[in-house]
Order: structure tokens, then sequence, then C-alpha cells
């Protein structure tokens, strides 16, 4: 059996090496995703006994030397299960790859649909492109149902009763504790942000209960505000403001930037952080828009936390553990939208343009907030429940529904207002309750957004003290938790305060 040590240096080598295939089949170079070449390569370190070995370390051990065993534990089952299921995984992204659908006489890659959607003006075509997505989510909801079931086979043989009890234990976390934290928030806010809705719907010439989420991604795209934001200025906005904060990205030779236009290239913008601190990269495929500065934004918040983590930290702490940290400065820089004084400075809108645009974003940001309750909610119901019931595509469930389509479709909709289709209710459902993670840096986005105005200012944006603070931060890599940074940064620990006054201020003073 490998040491502890000899089991670190081949995951950093794997994680590597599997980080450059998915980044050149992404960026579109490379239909093939060949995962499974990979996995192989290095199949004699995923092994029960190997995995067993750190689980013992695990449960023995207390403090920062728990904590990264169970990042390394994480990722020791996760690629165990990887390796298990790669041939099925790279069979379903070469499908999802070289999927069609036949729009108007013109064959538009499945991937690209969303943005076809996005700018899609007439409903009956946006209605259309669902039916003619129906057959590819069919039989990526079969590859979807095959790779979930050998998942929970493979955790029950490491001893752990079900999804949530796994997860949790990863993440020390008690995630029906923080569903509950939240989920009166959407019964708090559901009459006032329903009017809201209905407002904006009507401007397409929709209403509630009419309208499917495929609406809300066409009325969430608005190219009433795109000349705001050309194409072409995306880039150099993205770098003056993190020149602001002191970080120059033309001198930041560990961070590589592709803006390159492939026609296979996945349409979300994403970072890859390959070696950490060394390698990252930044992909984005512009298109104009505010989407575009909203999603390198985003991504750019995630490189500088990548490309600033000490070096000298563990791989476990670099590479590995909890996403939320991550999450907090990539929100704190896609948040910048949000921010007036920020639109002042890099856009041209005057004060009414400004105005209509923060009630058009916020709307739009409690929305998001609202549906990764509502995921968060779903996800819970569908792992706490037996399922090897899996079911030609559906699952049999406890509870008032009939099959888990039906409850992802009620859940989502009665949370957003907006029609969901249950053929996603496996599609919509991303790895170890990542919609938790998303929904925690949200929250300390907002106290940690706090804290720099009150320290540097409203335009702390342009200080490079604010830089140095969040350097600082940063540093840490995952070597702290998400409480801990915000303790760090002077508050008492998650605090769901600042995010509901936030959302409530809005909604009273719009609704």
């Amino acid at each position: 059996m490998a040491s502890r040590l000899e089991i670190v240096q081949k995951c950093k080598n794997f994680y590597e090496e599997l980080c450059k295939e998915n980044y050149t089949h992404l960026i579109g170079l490379k239909d093939e995703l060949n995962e499974t070449e990979v996995y192989q390569k290095y199949s004699y370190m995923f092994t029960k006994d190997n995995i067993k070995f750190i689980k013992s370390l695990n449960e023995n051990s207390s403090g920062l030397e728990r904590r990264k065993n169970n990042f390394l534990l994480s990722f020791m089952i996760g690629n165990f299960i990887g390796l298990k299921l790669s041939k099925i995984s790279d069979e379903a992204a070469l499908f999802s790859a070289r999927a069609t659908i036949d729009f108007n006489g013109k064959k538009i890659p499945y991937r690209g649909t969303r943005k076809l959607v996005s700018e899609e003006s007439l409903k009956e075509n946006r209605d259309l492109v669902y039916e003619l997505e129906k057959p590819i989510k069919q039989k990526l909801l079969k590859y979807s149902s095959v790779l979930l079931k050998k998942e929970l086979s493979i955790l029950k043989d490491f001893g752990y009763k079900n999804y949530i009890e796994y997860v949790s234990i990863i993440k020390d976390m008690d995630y029906y504790k923080f569903r509950d934290e939240l989920a009166p928030f959407l019964k708090e806010t559901d009459y006032e942000y329903s009017q809201l809705i209905n407002n904006s719907l009507k401007n397409i010439g929709l209403e509630i209960g009419k309208a499917t989420h495929y609406d809300y991604i066409f009325l969430a795209r608005n190219k009433k505000f795109d000349k705001y934001f050309p194409k072409e200025k995306v880039v150099e906005t993205l770098k003056k403001t993190l020149l602001g904060m002191g970080f120059n990205l033309d001198k930041q030779k560990n961070i590589e930037l592709d803006i390159e236009d492939r026609e296979k290239k996945v349409s979300r913008a994403f970072v890859m952080h390959i070696k950490v601190p060394e390698e990252i990269k930044l992909v984005i495929k512009p298109q104009g828009g505010y989407d575009d500065y909203h999603a390198i934004l985003h991504e750019a918040g995630h490189c500088e936390h990548y490309a600033n983590v000490d070096p000298d930290l563990d791989f476990e702490f670099k590479n590995l553990g909890d996403h939320a940290v991550s999450e907090i400065f990539s929100f704190l820089f896609d948040f910048l939208l949000q921010d007036e004084n920020w639109l002042k400075t890099y856009t041209k809108m005057n004060s009414q343009e400004r105005k209509e645009f923060l009630e058009f974003i916020y709307l739009n940001d409690l929305y998001l907030f609202r549906r990764y309750i509502a995921k968060l909610i779903y996800e819970l119901k569908l792992f706490g429940n037996d399922l090897r019931k899996l079911d030609n595509g559906f699952n049999i469930t406890k509870g008032k529904y009939k099959n888990f389509g039906e409850c992802y479709s009620d859940i989502l909709t009665k949370a957003t207002k907006f029609k969901f289709p249950m053929n996603s209710y496996l599609l919509d459902v991303d790895g170890d309750f990542y919609v938790a993670d998303y929904l925690r840096a949200w929250i300390a986005e907002r106290q940690l957004r706090h804290k720099l105005r009150q320290e540097y200012g409203l335009e702390w944006f342009k200080n490079k003290k604010a830089g140095e603070f969040l350097k600082k931060l940063y540093f840490y890599g995952n070597s702290k938790n998400i409480y801990e940074l915000m303790q760090e940064s002077g508050f008492d620990g998650l605090d769901t305060t600042y995010i509901f006054k936030e959302f409530k201020d809005f909604l009273n003073k719009h609704s």
C-alpha cells in the first residue's frame, strides 16, 4: 500500500492531467473527452484499500489535519467513482458535444441552444426549441440515471448510508439545518417577488402561469442594455476593474486568458485551475451584452483567488476543498454589476438608465437566489429517497408526488414562477450539493461587500488597499473554511442578515 505522501503526489499528477484533458475538450479543440485514458493511467491509485487507508486517517485526525484528510478522501472517492464510470461519462460527453437540433432549417449544436433561446423573441420558437431538445434530454437522462445508480452503489460499499450522509461528513455540514434557515425566505418574499415577475412578463406579452424556464432565459438576456456592455470592451473593462484593486492581469503570467470564438467551445465561461497558483486558465466565449461582463467578472474572481494562494500550502488546500470559499470571491466581482458606482465608472448609462438596469439585475439575482434555495430543497428530497427505484427516466418517491420529475418541476416552478420541465430532474443536479456551496458563498459575499464598503468606501473596487485585504484572504486557499473567513473579516460567522435585508429592501422599494 502506498504512503499518504505518495498518494497525494499521484493525486496531484492525475488532477493536472485530467484538468488538461477537460480543458481541451471544453474549449472546442477536440470532440472526444478521453477521461477514460487518464483514469486508467492512474487506476492503481484509486483503489478500495487506498481509500480505506485515507478514511482511517481521517477518522483519527482533528483540526486542520482532519480537514486536509477530508478533502483528500473526497477527491479519492470521487475519482474512484470517476474511474468506474469514466466510459459512460465519456459517452455522455461525446453525445452532448455532437448532438444537434434542426431549427428552422439550421443545425444548431445542443450546447448552443441556450444562446439561441436567449435571443429568440417569439415564444412559439422558444417552445419549439424545448420540444426539439426532448429526445436529446431523454438520452442524457438515461446516462444520468445509470451514472447516479452506480455512484450510490459505490458509496454504500464504502459504508455511507446515502448520498446526504456522505456529503455531510465530507463537508462537515448539516444540509437540513441550512435548508431550514433559507426556506422561510421563499414564503416571506413570495408576494412581492410574484408582483415584480408578473410586471416583467407583461413586457413580453406573458403572465405568471404561462411562462416557462426558456421564457426566463430570454427575459434575463434583455438586449435593451447591450449597448452599454459592448463585446469589444469586455476584456478591457475586466483589466481596468482588476487594476483598480491592484491586480495587473497583463503581468500575471500564471493566468492565461482564452477569448477565442470556436464553434464547439462551450458557451459558458469557466476557469480551469490546473496547478495552483502556477497555471490558471480563464475561458470565455464573448457574445456581447451584460452576460459577458457578468461571466468574465465571476470567473476572474476565481482566477485571482487561485492565482494568489500561498504556493507553500499543501495540494489539498490549494487545488481541493470547499467550493464555497472560491465562490465568495467570484460573486464579489460579478456583483459589481449591481453596484451603481461601478456602473458610473465603466458604463455610459445615465442615472435613469442605471436605475432601470439595477432594478433588472437585482430581480434577476433574486430569481437565482430563490431558484437555488428551491434546488436545495429538491435535491434533499431526491437524495433522501431510495434511488434504486429509478425507472424509465422517472423516479418513484415518497409523499405527494408521483415521480421526481413532477417533484422537481413543482418545487422549482413555485419558487421562480417559471414552469420548469420535468425532464430536467437529474440534468439540473450538480454533484456534492454544489447548490449549497453557491448559497453559502452568496450569503458570505454580502457580508464581505459590507466590510469592504465600510473599510474602503463605496468605490472600494478602485482601492488597492481593498485588493490587499482580498489577497490576505486568497492566501489561505482552502485551509480556512467559509465560517473562519467571515470571522477573519470581522463577523461572527456566516450570517443571512445582510442578504435577506438587501433583497427585502429591494422588494419593498419596487413592488
